[in-house]
């Protein structure tokens, strides 16, 4: 089972240990900024887990998400619509 852990700005996935995606992130001006998302094993939603963990991580901060990565950007897209 794949878990998501929120550290100083990053979020990791990890599976048994090991860490299988992270998201780099800052907080600046009320926002959550997305610079990077990175899955390592394609195919298991990694990303789409780590961009859950985000939005809700916003969620509680009051902040509001501000997508730099093109993979965070199209991801909001799709759960916007």
């Amino acid at each position: 089972m794949i878990s998501t852990k929120i550290t100083t700005n990053t979020i990791l996935a990890t599976e048994d240990g090991e860490v299988v995606g992270k998201i780099e992130f800052e907080e600046k001006d009320n926002e959550l900024i997305i610079l990077h998302t990175y899955a390592y094993l394609s195919g298991k939603g990694i990303g789409s887990l780590l961009m859950d963990a985000a939005v809700a991580y916003a969620k509680e901060q009051n902040l509001s998400i501000k997508p730099v990565c093109p993979f965070a950007a199209k991801y909001l897209e799709r759960k916007t619509d």
